[in-house]
């Protein structure tokens, strides 16, 4: 029957998938960094453009200010919380972290593009200070869909040679962003684990209250990054880091 000639509207409901442009798998050198049998790698991370070697450009160029970051990192400042009897009220922070950057111009001049990765929202390049060539096995393809969140994600590893810590980050509108709030927030974690100060605490007479100063001054050196995760589901960007103890 023709609804359309008896004075009936359709309504035809075109039902499309959009696609979050987030990849549904990373080289295995990007997830699992530390396993690429080459020292001192690094990651850089850009927005991808239509032009590609601007993507790499870009990259490079973020890569080159990780490395140093990684290198030495100075991580200071402060937290305060509310300690009472009902609990713990958070009251600011200004946490800083800061590097030398007159160090990054040199670091572009010696580091070494080793493998590219490119998505229709982000560029990844791995680069190292030396000649690195990384196996075919560690270039494949990853999937995440259908796999197990790491160990790691809710249990540190621990061995007698190294600090770790893990950083996570919400997921931004552009993807390179999240990967280095993870970054940024694992070092932070790394600092926080290995020295805090608890600078004042005061109690009143008669109701139990407290005012806790946690004040941060650390020099992080040689950090490397182990792995990479995010869940599919939930959003959540992971990294692994660790610094030799």
């Amino acid at each position: 029957m023709n609804l359309s000639s008896r004075g009936i509207p359709v309504v035809f409901v075109l039902i499309i998938t959009m696609s979050t442009g987030l990849p549904r798998s990373y080289p295995r050198w990007f997830l699992q960094q530390s396993k690429t049998g080459c020292p001192d790698l690094v990651v850089g991370y850009s927005r991808s453009f239509k032009n590609r070697d601007s993507s790499v450009d870009y990259a490079f160029r973020n890569g080159c200010v990780n490395y140093i970051r990684q290198k030495h990192t100075f991580i200071s400042g402060g937290q305060a919380f509310w300690d009472t009897e009902i609990g713990a009220f958070w009251l600011g922070s200004d946490i800083e972290e800061t590097f030398d950057t007159a160090r990054v111009e040199p670091a572009m001049e010696h580091l070494k593009v080793v493998d590219t990765f490119y998505s229709d929202h982000m560029t990844a390049v791995l680069l190292s200070p030396s000649e690195c060539r990384i196996s075919s096995t560690m270039k494949s393809r990853q999937g995440l869909s259908g796999k197990k969140t790491p160990s790691w994600v809710s249990r540190l590893p621990k061995d007698g040679r190294y600090e770790y810590a893990l950083g996570v980050a919400q997921s931004y509108y552009y993807e390179p962003s999240s990967w280095l709030e993870a970054e940024r927030s694992a070092r932070k974690s790394l600092a926080g684990a290995l020295f805090s100060i608890v600078r004042s605490l005061e109690k009143q007479a008669e109701q139990y209250s407290a005012v806790v100063d946690e004040s941060l001054s650390v020099h992080l050196a040689n950090i490397e990054v182990v792995e990479r995760w995010r869940e599919t589901g939930s959003g959540i960007y992971y990294v692994l880091i660790r610094m030799p103890r």
